[in-house]
């Protein structure tokens, strides 16, 4: 008892411990999914102002270089004439690579200061008049570059998906777009406002993601993966043993069972031979010869009772180490049937046991191990004489040809086996529960044993039965 508290506990502690990795590891996906997905909208809502930056601050340069130089208050400087320079040189050019170029040859505070409005977006907010006019001028063709210059700003953020951009106003009427109005008011995301203030009014840039769900996923794919087979694993793992736990519990009780039934079976032969020897040395006068004579017989055949447990004992674990062979022979079915019922005539004449036997033909052979087979068969039998309770017991045996295999069918009107035992009869030590009380002793093995024969002859053995009505076992031997 104490042995299966404390597996129970041991389980319920494992259990625990499970459910709460799991937990841990759901609550870490979930957290790491909500960071990704926040990354992202803050990856494309950088991209879109770097890229709103550096489209507007090129098209500067290339329009009006002085203007631009001017804005920044650069004009006093040494860096003027290298800014001057690089100008000229990189007009048409990616103004990242410009600045990048300017901050080299030159320390000035102004200079940085553009490199780092540049690299965080926040170039978009100058107020100065002559930037914003130009952005008031923002065109169609300007959309269209716009949307090759984000996307390569997207694929340096490792973001590759289709989106498209929208020209809006804070009232968001879309005034240009990538793709039809009504298709980009289908996107079920939008990138953050980037604001373009122009001298009549406020306009901003805004690009739509169809299912940036599907981005996170993807980024977050070998941990989903790795984790998920983690908690699956977990899971069997935690299955397993505890499968093996009850498993194992089982087997003790059954195994304790067995102990407890061979214990009987042994005690009570040996009591009779020990009983039986005591009389027959008894040198009283009134015992007669002939009665110490009857003791020694009764003896003797508790003695071959005993041997016959033995060996059956040994027989049955002989065929977890396959320690005998199989020896076919030719068998006249009906008279072999015959005298496996003869020598059981004890047995069914003490309970009143009726047999009938039908071998269609009556001439039917197979070829089979004799010894075996009849052990087979017996065992079959004597299962149904000890487990039937009723007033008439009543057992029919058939054998008949079925396509190209013999069926030998086995039928009682015995107790019955409940359904939910059917497919555990023929495990070893296996007994059906009967609570605390089995009124018929026996060790759980003979069916295991009828199992492996009828399988080493290549053969297959199957039970029916209705609980409180009939059981059937029914066996096919290959007849060749």
């Amino acid at each position: 008892m104490r042995q299966g508290g404390s597996m129970k506990r041991l389980t319920g502690i494992t259990v625990i411990m499970l459910a709460g990795i799991v937990a841990l590891q759901f609550y870490w996906l979930l957290s790491s999914y909500r960071q990704q997905q926040q990354r992202f909208y803050t990856d494309i809502d950088n991209a879109l102002a770097s890229t709103s930056a550096r489209l507007l601050l090129d098209k500067a340069l290339a329009t009006q270089p002085l203007s631009v130089r001017k804005m920044f208050g650069l004009e006093d400087t040494t860096g003027v004439h290298v800014q001057e320079k690089l100008i000229g040189e990189h007009q048409a050019g990616n103004m990242l690579h410009l600045v990048n170029a300017v901050v080299k040859v030159s320390d000035s505070e102004a200079l940085q200061s553009v490199k780092a409005l540049l690299d965080s977006g926040s170039l978009a907010a100058s107020q100065n008049t002559n930037l914003m006019q130009l952005r008031f001028s923002f065109s169609d063709t300007d959309l269209v570059a716009f949307k090759k210059a984000y996307q390569r700003e997207l694929q340096v953020r490792h973001i590759n998906m289709p989106f498209d951009l929208a020209l809006v106003d804070t009232a968001d009427s879309i005034y240009a777009a990538t793709c039809d109005t009504a298709r980009f008011r289908q996107y079920s995301h939008r990138s953050a406002f980037n604001e373009l203030t122009a001298v009549s009014g406020t306009y901003g840039i805004i690009a739509g993601f169809h299912n940036p769900n599907y981005v996170v996923l993807r980024n977050m794919l070998w941990i989903l993966v790795i984790s998920l087979t983690l908690i699956v694993v977990g899971s069997w793992s935690l299955g397993f043993l505890l499968s093996a736990f009850f498993r194992q519990g089982k087997i003790a009780e059954i195994r304790n069972d067995f102990m407890n039934n061979m214990t009987h079976e042994l005690k009570t032969p040996i009591s009779s031979i020990s009983l039986a020897l005591e009389m027959a040395l008894d040198d009283r006068p009134a015992l007669d010869a002939g009665k110490k004579t009857s003791y020694l017989i009764a003896a003797q055949q508790e003695v071959t009772r005993l041997k016959l447990i033995v060996e059956n004992v040994l027989k049955i674990l002989s065929l977890e180490k396959a320690a005998f062979d199989i020896l076919p022979a030719t068998i006249q079915v009906t008279t072999w049937l015959q005298a496996i019922v003869e020598r059981m005539s004890p047995l069914l004449e003490k309970k009143n046991v009726a047999v009938h036997i039908d071998v269609d033909p009556e001439d039917l052979q197979i070829n089979a191990d004799e010894t075996h087979m009849s052990n087979v068969i017996f065992n079959i039998l004597e299962n149904a004489v000890k487990y039937n309770d009723k007033a008439s017991p009543l057992i029919k045996i058939t054998a008949e040809v079925c396509q190209d295999a013999i069926r030998i069918s086995i039928l009682d009107n015995g107790e019955g086996i409940p359904e939910k035992y059917l497919d555990r009869v023929f495990e070893k030590f296996f007994r059906v529960p009967k609570g605390s009380l089995h009124d018929v002793k026996g060790y759980g093995l003979g069916l295991s044993y009828v199992k492996q024969v009828v399988e080493m002859h290549r053969g297959t053995i199957t039970v029916r039965s209705i609980a409180g009505q009939e059981t059937a076992f029914v066996i096919h031997l290959p007849l060749n």
